[in-house]
């Protein structure tokens, strides 16, 4: 298996898909408890600056993996933060996913924000099950 780098492009789709997700107040939490990130009550210079924790965290865990992989030492890129909106539960979804792909290397898999990204993915993923229409239609026995 290969492992890169995702682009700035791809957290921030996970970044703000993830602010933008009010439901689940157990992810938001755990981002608060785990990692001292929270976006209640901020202003929007404030709320900027947890976005970009949030997104360095990411980009540090994939690099992280990256370099266990191929045995190197680079340092991460610094995230920059961009407002993006509109995003579908499914670019959401696809994007964690491919983050979580690309940062499994190592010991990368036991880290926190891996776990929480896990877990966030099996949170959409459930998500989007619940809301089609042919397994709303499936019995329960």
């Amino acid at each position: 298996m290969s492992a890169w780098i995702v682009g700035n492009d791809s957290i921030n789709k996970i970044v703000n898909s993830f602010y933008w997700l009010r439901e689940n107040e157990h992810l938001r939490y755990k981002l608060k408890d785990k990692f001292k990130i929270s976006f209640e009550g901020l202003n929007n210079e404030d709320l900027n600056e947890e976005l970009k924790k949030f997104g360095q965290l990411l980009v540090d865990l994939n690099q992280n993996s990256v370099n266990q992989r191929y045995n190197t030492e680079d340092k991460p890129f610094k995230f920059v933060f961009s407002d993006v909106k509109s995003l579908s539960i499914f670019q959401f979804l696809k994007s964690v996913e491919c983050l979580a792909y690309q940062s499994c290397e190592g010991n990368s898999e036991e880290t926190e924000i891996y776990k929480f990204l896990i877990e966030l993915e099996e949170y959409l993923r459930h998500r989007i099950i619940r809301n089609i229409e042919e397994y709303k239609n499936a019995k329960w026995e």
